[in-house]
């Protein structure tokens, strides 16, 4: 047992000399080669330079962030009546629900053809896109009958065929493809414990991304707005319908009971007062069921007036952007150490190439 133990001392301490060997060449091999490191440093360098300061756009990215608000309603007191309204506050309204409706292409179409002014020229926004991000040069390759296609209308529902494929172009490259690792220009998130939602627009042109964002919030925040404001107007309706209805009723009845009094004065059967007694009895009923429609809709009513907008902003795009432009100190850094590595594999491998060949 202590021959073998032995022995596999002697391996390990043989191995590790020779593990030591190894490194103490293999720096040495480096050190008289310093100036092919050197040069691999260099050229890394360059050409990360290159393609950061030369071959890739300047872009801006323009933020916005918003909440949501649904305290107002609540604090009013009638969240109970909102339950049957469809209010803001009754809603289990998500952040991911807010997302995604930023993205679909109901909202974001309506945005992309509004018409404004960028860089100096007045178009729709999807045009602006195909012009400041350069869509030609990728139609000229992959759709040679898109290149030079603009948008000359701006309602959807009326595109063609042709119309509705370039649409469908410029929606996916906004809004990109996580599933296929494409960034889109425009993102958007929140904070799991603040609730604030982040958007922004990433493009070659600031005043695009600036104005764009503006713009697509307006659309979503409008869109909420009409659909609470909706709801809660049809719900107001359908109440003031009911209560009108049950006026109607209780009218009726008045009538109804006023004239069997008449033709019951004098009779002497107590079975003659019956249907008078019959038709006070619903007269009552209908009486609360007037009061408590009545009640309901002036809350209605009021929460109609007073409803507070649903997204709140907080802080809303503004210029100047500071370009996104790597730092030079770390695509330096970056440069150096990918060249360091290149060059000493190549050392390493065309020296074990040489040995390999005597």
């Amino acid at each position: 047992m202590s021959e073998f133990q032995s022995e596999t001392t002697q391996d390990n301490s043989a191995a590790l000399r020779n593990l030591i060997l190894s490194v103490r060449g293999i720096t040495r091999l480096l050190l008289r080669r310093w100036w092919v490191l050197l040069i691999f440093c260099a050229v890394v360098t360059g050409l990360m330079w290159l393609n950061a300061y030369v071959l890739t756009p300047v872009t801006y990215t323009s933020k916005l962030t918003f909440m949501l608000n649904d305290e107002g309603s609540k604090s009013s007191g009638v969240s109970g009546l909102l339950g049957v309204l469809g209010g803001a506050a009754a809603n289990s309204y998500s952040l991911d629900k807010v997302i995604e409706l930023s993205k679909s292409r109901k909202v974001m179409a309506e945005a992309m053809f509004e018409i404004a002014e960028v860089d100096g020229k007045s178009d729709c926004y999807a045009n602006h896109f195909i012009d400041v991000e350069e869509f030609d040069k990728v139609w000229k390759s992959k759709n040679p009958e898109l290149a030079g296609f603009r948008f000359k209308r701006f309602v959807p529902d009326s595109f063609d065929r042709k119309e509705n494929k370039v649409m469908l172009q410029v929606y996916s490259k906004i809004i990109g493809n996580k599933e296929e690792g494409i960034e889109g220009y425009f993102n958007a998130k929140y904070g799991e414990t603040s609730g604030i939602v982040s958007f922004n627009v990433k493009t070659q042109s600031e005043e695009l991304s600036n104005k764009f964002l503006e713009e697509l919030y307006g659309r979503l925040r409008k869109f909420y707005t009409s659909q609470t404001n909706d709801k809660a107007a049809q719900n107001y309706r359908l109440l003031l319908s009911r209560r009108d209805s049950i006026e109607r009723v209780l009218k009726s009845k008045d009538y109804v009971s006023a004239g069997i009094k008449d033709q019951s004065n004098g009779l002497v059967f107590s079975t003659s007062a019956v249907p008078g007694q019959q038709v006070d009895r619903d007269r009552r009923v209908l009486e609360l069921m007037f009061a408590e429609a009545t009640k309901n809709v002036e809350i209605a009513d009021y929460t109609l007036r007073t409803i507070s907008p649903f997204l709140v902003s907080i802080d809303m795009p503004i210029a100047p952007i500071k370009p996104g432009i790597p730092s030079p100190i770390k695509t330096t850094i970056i440069g150096i150490i990918l060249g360091f590595i290149l060059g000493s594999l190549w050392v390493i491998g065309r020296a074990m190439v040489r040995e390999a060949m005597k």
